[in-house]
């Protein structure tokens, strides 16, 4: 008795899940000649499109940022102009220097402005 139970039981639940497949397949089949559908992939479409467009954008900044100067490039320019810092400062001493002697020269005995 309990074996027959069992097996009607099996049976029921295959006959459940066949239906419930049919019935899956019909839906599909019917929401695919629906307007709704068409809009389903067009909108996907334009995702695809905009997904497209964006990985180009980003592409494109990756280029760019490859173009930027790194930490180490930064790093000898201002290696650099703490160097010509220091030249124009030196220069300026001896400018200074020079300008001082002519002065004293300029203004020396004897030597009127």
């Amino acid at each position: 008795m309990f074996d027959t139970i069992v097996i009607i039981l099996s049976l029921a639940a295959a006959i459940v899940s066949a239906g419930a497949a049919v019935y899956a397949v019909w839906q599909v089949s019917r929401l695919r000649r629906s307007d709704e559908w068409r809009a389903v992939l067009s909108d996907i479409a334009k995702a695809n499109n905009a997904a497209n467009l964006l990985e180009q954008r980003v592409g494109a900044i990756e280029g760019d940022l490859s173009k930027l100067p790194t930490n180490a490039d930064i790093a000898r320019v201002e290696g650099a102009i703490r160097a010509v810092r220091g030249e124009v400062h030196d220069a300026k001493n001896g400018v200074d220097r020079i300008e001082k002697l002519l002065m004293e020269r300029a203004l020396g005995p004897g030597n009127r402005v």
